[in-house]
């Protein structure tokens, strides 16, 4: 439907733990889809990745039923002490090229402190 396999998809309906059947039911239909770019390539290779995915996903996105919400979300661990991510004009014009609205999410890792 969407033109690309998902790694791993739930439907709408089905139980969030497949070893609990007593578990909560999802509200909503999940796929998941595995980068194949390394985990220690930086930012801005899986975003180009992401940005990739979603152009050739257009089409199936277009034909979801009306009010199906659709997020792309990236999970990624900067390498060492860096606390700083660098986009590059292109990469920013990229995005911008989606039309769509864009979330950072930043959690602080286990063991940082301020001082």
């Amino acid at each position: 439907m969407l033109g690309h396999e998902p790694t791993v998809a739930h439907d709408r309906g089905t139980n969030v733990s497949g070893r609990d059947p007593n578990s909560p039911t999802r509200d909503r239909t999940v796929w998941l889809i595995e980068s194949d770019v390394p985990h220690e390539e930086p930012l801005e290779a899986h975003l180009a990745w992401a940005i990739t995915l979603a152009r050739n996903m257009r089409p199936g996105l277009a034909n979801l039923p009306p009010g199906s919400d659709v997020e792309i979300r990236i999970g990624w661990t900067p390498d060492g002490d860096q606390d700083s991510v660098y986009l590059s004009e292109l990469l920013i014009s990229e995005i911008a090229g989606l039309h769509a609205a864009v979330a950072l999410t930043i959690y602080e890792m286990p063991g940082d402190d301020d001082g």
